[in-house]
Formats: C-alpha cells, sequence, structure tokens
C-alpha cells in the first residue's frame, strides 16, 4: 500500500476487518495506484490531488467488479457484493470517479462544484465527494444546492465504518451473507451520518 499517516493506518484497519468478515471486495480489491499516476490523473481534470485522495487510491483503486463499458461515459456502476465496501457504500476506481464527476458537471453542474471528486457511491445515485479540502460531501439530486461537508475527511469516514464492526452493527446482508451491511435503522449518533443526509 502506497500513502502514509492516519488514513493509511485506518486504511488498513478496516481491510483486516473485511478480511474477518470475509467480505468479498477483498478479494476483489485491485491493486493501489501509482501516486503520481494518481496526482496527474486528477490534476490532468483541473482539481487538487489532496494527500488523502492520494492515498485511498494508493490503497485499492477499485475493485474488480463493477465495471462498466469502455465507452460508456454515464453516472454510476454495477453495484455488486465484490465492490460492496459496507452496504450500502461501493468501492469505485480512480477512472470511476473521474468519469461520474464528468457525468455529473454536465448534467447537473448546479449540483457539483469544480473542486468536488467522487470517492464512493452509494446504492442508487448518491456519490460521495470530496472538495480540495478533502472534506465529503454528498452528491444527490434531492438537494437543490451543493450540501455541506457530511465528513470532515475520508479518515473520519473510515474511521465510522470501523466502528460500525467494532460496535457490532455490521451484519451479513440479507440477500447475501457474505456481504457485510449494517441496518441504518440501528445507527445513533454520529454514525447516522453513514446513510441519514
Amino acid at each position: 500500500m502506497t500513502g502514509s499517516g492516519p488514513l493509511r493506518a485506518l486504511l488498513e484497519q478496516l481491510e483486516d476487518r473485511l478480511r474477518a468478515f470475509g467480505a468479498p471486495v477483498v478479494d476483489a480489491f485491485r491493486p493501489g495506484a501509482p501516486l503520481e499516476q494518481v496526482r496527474a490523473a486528477i490534476a490532468a481534470e483541473g482539481l487538487s490531488a489532496h494527500d488523502d485522495l492520494v492515498t485511498w487510491w494508493g490503497w485499492h483503486d477499485g475493485s474488480d467488479a463493477g465495471g462498466v463499458a469502455a465507452d460508456y461515459s454515464g453516472p454510476g456502476i454495477y453495484f455488486r457484493p465484490e465492490n460492496t465496501l459496507v452496504g450500502p457504500w461501493h468501492v469505485i476506481s480512480l477512472d470511476d470517479a473521474l468519469r461520474i464527476r464528468r457525468w455529473w458537471r454536465s448534467t447537473a453542474p448546479q449540483l457539483v462544484p469544480e473542486d468536488w471528486l467522487p470517492v464512493l457511491q452509494f446504492e442508487g445515485t448518491p456519490v460521495l465527494c470530496a472538495d480540495d479540502a478533502a472534506e465529503l460531501h454528498i452528491l444527490d439530486e434531492g438537494f437543490p444546492e451543493p450540501p455541506p461537508p457530511q465528513f470532515g475527511s475520508l479518515a473520519e469516514f473510515v474511521a465510522a465504518v470501523i466502528r460500525l464492526f467494532d460496535e457490532g452493527l455490521v451484519v451479513p446482508h440479507p440477500e447475501d451473507e457474505r456481504v457485510p451491511w449494517f441496518d441504518a435503522a440501528s445507527l445513533e449518533g454520529d454514525l447516522r451520518r453513514l446513510c441519514f443526509w
């Protein structure tokens, strides 16, 4: 794994918990992208390559599952057990993130500030995006304008997912017991940010 600091340590902890659960995503994770490749791809879009984003895609560049056709230019991915981080959140590759951003910017630019870059896909249309300070916002058609940060950082988001595991809130998905999943109704306090906005 490439990258350093608190986020990297948290990602290692998260992967340990996913492995212990038996989550299919662990075996489907793509290798991390080289740091300079991540920086160059993000910069080519006119965006700031915050260290957290470099660390994120340096950890794993999405999953081998959920890919779309090479000529597809729309939003989203195929939701599969092998790209489920913890249901209903799905990992996306850097290429997918850039494609999804381009689609949203061309379709609903008023909802997507220029400095936002998707990081994770929620089942359906919502997307978790990082701004140039790496604060995380929800991109969803239901908002009339871009909302304030949902999480202060990727480290904060990952720490919340680790808490789900540690507090026994992650259970087998009702339709596929291999998939880690949480019941939104069981969340309290700041963990509710994982599915309520």
